[in-house]
C-alpha cells in the first residue's frame, strides 16, 4: 500500500502548475508563435504565415525589470543583444544593481517597484 501511495502521491506532485513550469510553457508557446509554426495563433488571432506575423517595429521594445541580482541579472544580460531599451529597473537589494547598471547607465532605479509603476508606466512596453 505504501509503494502505490507514494506512487499517486508522486503523479499529484507531477501535475501540479508550478512556476517553473508555467515560464517553461509560455516561453514555448511565444517561441512558437514568433517562428510562426503552423497552427499558431498569430497577432489579430487566426493562424498567419510566418512573413505576416513579423511585422518591422519603428520603436525599441522597453522593458522594465524587477530583480536584477540572480536571474533577473541573466535576463539583463541576454536581452542587451537584442536592442531592447531599459527605461528603469527595480531591486529590493541596490547592491545587485551592478549589471543593470553597468548595461542601461540611463535606466531609473527603484527599490519598490510598486513606485516605478506609478512613476514609470508610460516608459515602458513589459
Amino acid at each position: 500500500m505504501k509503494r502505490d501511495e507514494k506512487r499517486i502521491k508522486s503523479s499529484q506532485e507531477s501535475d501540479q502548475l508550478t512556476r517553473r513550469k508555467f515560464i517553461k510553457g509560455a516561453a514555448t508557446a511565444g517561441a512558437a508563435v514568433a517562428a510562426g509554426l503552423p497552427g499558431c495563433v498569430g497577432p489579430g488571432g487566426g493562424t498567419r504565415p510566418r512573413a505576416a506575423m513579423v511585422m518591422p517595429r519603428k520603436d525599441k521594445l522597453r522593458l522594465a525589470y524587477i530583480g536584477t541580482g540572480g536571474m533577473g541579472g541573466s535576463h539583463v544580460e541576454n536581452t542587451q543583444d537584442l536592442g531592447i531599451v531599459c527605461p528603469c529597473y527595480c531591486d529590493v537589494d541596490s547592491n545587485r544593481w551592478a549589471k543593470a547598471t553597468k548595461l542601461h547607465p540611463k535606466a531609473a532605479k527603484y527599490q519598490d517597484y510598486r513606485e516605478m509603476f506609478d512613476k514609470e508606466h508610460k516608459n515602458f512596453d513589459a
